[in-house]
């Protein structure tokens, strides 16, 4: 196989270009969604297949944060949604402390951070949920 004159190197970054493209497409298409709920189920399973989304994050680093999702949840369902609406949003610095911690969980943290941003009411959140469960059944091995 020719390298057509470029080093690995060059290989590498380019392959980081095209996975940060990838990123960038779906963040902006989640971000034009004027409601989370109305995220079709096609789209959000493509999203969720995705390699790029899940990389090489371990069961564990995707559970821990999904087990913080699953708690609001229940709590959501318990109370109100305006009740946990604070603790929604504080995902997003457990988030991005967690891919500071661990590379690997950059760009699920900054697809998740991008849903946070859309979640307006229990309807967005529970297809948040919805779409975090899909992640982790396809990439939760």
């Amino acid at each position: 196989m020719t390298n057509h004159g470029k080093n690995p190197e060059q290989y590498k970054k380019t392959a980081y270009e095209q996975e940060d493209q990838e990123i960038k497409k779906i963040k902006n298409e989640i971000k034009n969604l004027q409601n989370f709920a109305n995220l079709d189920a096609n789209k959000l399973i493509e999203y969720a297949k995705s390699d790029k989304i899940s990389g090489d994050i371990s069961k564990t680093q995707i559970r821990r944060i999904f087990s913080a999702v699953k708690k609001i949840q229940m709590e959501v369902r318990r109370e109100s949604f305006d009740k946990q609406k604070d603790k929604i949003i504080l995902l997003k610095p457990k988030l991005a402390y967690a891919a500071k911690k661990k590379n690997e969980v950059k760009h699920l943290a900054e697809i998740l951070s991008e849903c946070i941003d859309t979640i307006k009411n229990k309807d967005d959140f529970e297809r948040f949920v919805d779409f975090f469960e899909a992640i982790i059944a396809y990439h939760g091995e």
